[in-house]
Parts: C-alpha cells; sequence; structure tokens
C-alpha cells in the first residue's frame, strides 16, 4: 500500500514511523512530529500497535489520538500538561466521560472522525455519536463532527 502510494504521490514527504522505537521525534521543514507507539482501541483480532503524535507547524499544534485505546493515562503521559490547538478524535472518545473531559484537557478546539453522514449506519457509528452527543450536549457542545471527506480545517 505504501508504495502504491509513493508511486501515485511522488514528491510527498511519508511519515511513517518505525517501530524499532517506542517514540520519537522527527523534523521535516517547518513541521515537528513527536510520536509514542500505544496500544490501539479494542477490536476483534490482533492488531498492531498505534501511533498516538503531536504535530507542531507555523505556531499551531494538532494532537492525533486517532484509534488509540481510551487510556487517560497514556495520554496525558504523552500530552505532558500540553494542550494543542487543535485534537482530532475517534468518535468512540465521545462514549466515556474520563474521555470527553481529556479532549477538553487536550485541545482547544476538537474534531470528531469516523462520522461521514449516512442513511445506512449499518456500524451504528453516527447513532452512537449522536446520541452521545444528545445524551452530554454541555461535555460536548464544541465537538466538530466531521461528517464529509475531505473535511478542511
Amino acid at each position: 500500500k505504501l508504495a502504491a502510494f509513493k508511486g501515485a504521490h511522488s514528491g510527498v514527504p511519508v511519515f511513517l514511523p518505525g517501530f524499532e522505537n517506542d517514540e520519537g521525534v522527527v523534523e521535516m521543514g517547518p513541521f515537528r512530529i513527536f510520536w509514542k507507539l500505544a496500544p490501539h482501541a479494542p477490536l476483534p483480532g490482533e492488531l498492531p500497535p498505534h501511533v498516538i503524535s503531536w504535530v507542531e507547524a507555523e505556531g499551531e499544534s494538532l494532537y492525533l489520538p486517532a484509534d488509540a485505546a481510551l487510556d487517560v493515562p497514556v495520554h496525558e503521559a504523552f500530552l505532558n500538561g500540553g494542550k494543542a490547538c487543535m485534537g482530532i478524535w475517534n468518535s468512540m472518545y465521545l462514549s466515556r466521560p474520563e474521555t470527553r473531559c481529556l479532549m477538553h484537557r487536550a485541545a482547544h478546539k476538537n474534531y470528531v472522525y469516523h462520522m461521514p453522514a449516512c442513511q445506512d449506519d449499518k456500524s451504528g457509528i453516527w447513532r452512537k455519536c449522536r446520541n452521545n452527543l444528545q445524551r452530554y450536549p454541555d461535555e460536548l457542545r464544541d465537538i466538530v463532527i466531521m461528517d464529509r471527506y475531505p473535511y478542511v480545517i
């Protein structure tokens, strides 16, 4: 897959951390990426570790926990008291009170993905997210749903 991507997008830098280290920093021009391996969110079957990252560029920062497990101490240790300009989260983070709190501690503006608006929600993801937004409106009032792809922040 990586070779196909590189072939289709020659000249685009690709960040793919090696798994020989558990964490690292990559600098590419004006970008700095701090990353750490973390357990992947539990799903059936074996999954490789997931990369959580903090990206800095031109005075902006982005926290990207993405599909990492809902393990608040892992995220807090990685953040080390920092608060990013933006965070991009998997919609599963809306389901637990401790991860809803984490979202606000981790970033000033939070975006949730895996949320395409579709009529046929076989996975139930959209329904679960909508229910969480209705149940916890005060906690989730500042959350932005990424309901189309590509999505521009």
